[in-house]
């Protein structure tokens, strides 16, 4: 069984590890600390008060032993429905706006090519709510 550490991006809040308390982003730390002595890659990298040195979150995982999960939200039948309503009154927008250039517009392929697009993707949908 593994002893590493679980952080559910989206879901639950890295400063819930209690060793987080030692840690603050560089986008936090430069509105309050000395910046002048610090290389950082990325805003979102992270500065260690006892260590006076940065982390990059990979770095930082990597010493706590974190394994960062990202998780799709789940979609909903309703929220399939919704999506499917949307795509159908956009095909007929974009289909009335096409009828307005001439046949030759080089415009008018790619609305095309976009509509059926569209229409593929809405196809995927119902059959993803069918399945709810």
């Amino acid at each position: 069984m593994s002893d590493r550490l679980v952080h559910k991006y989206g879901q639950y809040n890295l400063y819930d590890f209690s060793f987080m308390d030692d840690f603050i982003p560089i986008r936090e730390y430069e509105k309050i600390g000395n910046m002048s002595n610090l290389t950082y890659q990325d805003k979102n990298d992270f500065y260690c008060y006892s260590e006076n040195k940065v982390y990059t979150e990979k770095e930082l995982f990597n010493k706590f032993d974190i394994d960062k999960i990202i998780e799709e939200e789940k979609m909903t039948k309703s929220d399939y429905e919704n999506a499917i309503d949307c795509i159908r009154q956009s095909i007929i927008h974009l289909e009335d706006g096409g009828c307005w250039l001439n046949r030759k517009h080089k415009d008018r392929r790619r609305i095309h090519e976009i509509t059926n697009e569209m229409s593929l993707l809405m196809e995927k949908y119902e059959i993803e709510s069918k399945k709810l």
